[in-house]
């Protein structure tokens, strides 16, 4: 498992060939081109296994809480400036014919700090483990 720091700064390696990139705070009603906006970066991402929620590879992830089967707490390593960040993912689903869809758990409050993440078997219903990719995005 790698642990990467969310730093920031943009800091190209050497050889990186960086052209036309300003980060400004806050994106207008029609984004510039050629324009990074700080609320459009994603500030954290997991890939995690199955059963035991294994973290096997992450960015800006300090840990994740199995709370249940198929129900997780992400929690940032680098808080988010408010809870208004989106997040994404994709389940996998391990048998055919299983549709896997992932969730934010309401009942938990999602803050700056944590959020809280259940995968749906959409064929049963229910909670289920499952290989989980998920993406933060927001400022």
């Amino acid at each position: 498992m790698s642990r990467r720091n969310f730093n920031p700064e943009l800091n190209p390696s050497a050889g990186s060939i960086v052209a036309n990139i300003q980060i400004t705070s806050v994106a207008p009603s029609t984004p510039a081109a050629n324009t990074v906006y700080r609320d459009s970066i994603v500030r954290g991402w997991c890939h995690l296994s199955g059963a035991t929620w294994t973290i096997d590879d992450d960015f800006n992830v300090t840990s994740i809480t199995d709370n249940n089967p198929g129900d997780f707490t992400i929690t940032w390593e680098t808080d988010f400036n408010s809870a208004t960040y989106v997040v994404a993912g994709a389940a996998i689903a391990a048998i055919a014919g299983n549709a896997l869809g992932i969730v934010e758990v309401t009942d938990t409050a999602k803050s700056a700090a944590v959020v809280r993440i259940a995968v749906i078997n959409t064929t049963t219903g229910g909670e289920t483990d499952a290989n989980v990719s998920v993406v933060a995005i927001g400022d």
